[in-house]
Formats: structure tokens, C-alpha cells, sequence
């Protein structure tokens, strides 16, 4: 990445292109990465997982949606037992029933 934004000096890139396929590597473009979710649009996901589930979402279920919102929950409850989160996320966070216990 450093190399594609012109970050390293002459004698890094150097020493980079030596590696075999680094060079061809950096001629390629870099690959588009899906725009990051705000943390509310996350909640907001989780809040309509809840209404038509009766469990809190897990993050090792086979189900992309589910596995992906169960992590993003684990790692939220996460931050909040190590006071990471505002004083708001905290709050609504408390408000998803079961939460508390995980915190």
C-alpha cells in the first residue's frame, strides 16, 4: 500500500520489486473495499435481526448476515466492558434485550 501512495523511498521500492511477482503486484491496481457501515447502520441491522429472530445474533452461525452481526456485536460488547464506547452506543446498546449479561 505504501508503494502504490508513493510512501517508500528508491531504495525501499527497490528492495520490494527484488521480491518475485512484488513488482508485477504493484502495477495492479488496488482492489475496492465496500464503503465501511456507520455504527448505527450496524445497529440499526441488528435491531431488524432481533424483530423477526428470537435470539441475539451468533458469530459462528453458516449465515453471512448472522455471522457478521454476531461479530459486530461480540466486538462492541467488547469495547463497552473496556469503556471504548460513547456514553450514546452504551445506551442503546443496553437497550437490545440480553446485552447486559455480556457486559
Amino acid at each position: 500500500i505504501k508503494a502504490r501512495q508513493q510512501r517508500l523511498d528508491q531504495e525501499q521500492l527497490e528492495m520490494l520489486q527484488q521480491i518475485p511477482d512484488m513488482a508485477e503486484r504493484l502495477q495492479t491496481p488496488p482492489r475496492k473495499q465496500a464503503p465501511r457501515r456507520t455504527w448505527k447502520s450496524r445497529y440499526e441491522s441488528l435491531q431488524r435481526w432481533l424483530q423477526s429472530h428470537d435470539s441475539l445474533p451468533s458469530r459462528h452461525s453458516i449465515s453471512a448476515e448472522e455471522k457478521s452481526l454476531g461479530k459486530w456485536l461480540t466486538k462492541e460488547c467488547t469495547k463497552a466492558r473496556r469503556q471504548h464506547l460513547d456514553q450514546e452506543q452504551l445506551e442503546m446498546l443496553l437497550q437490545i434485550p440480553d446485552v447486559a449479561k455480556r457486559l
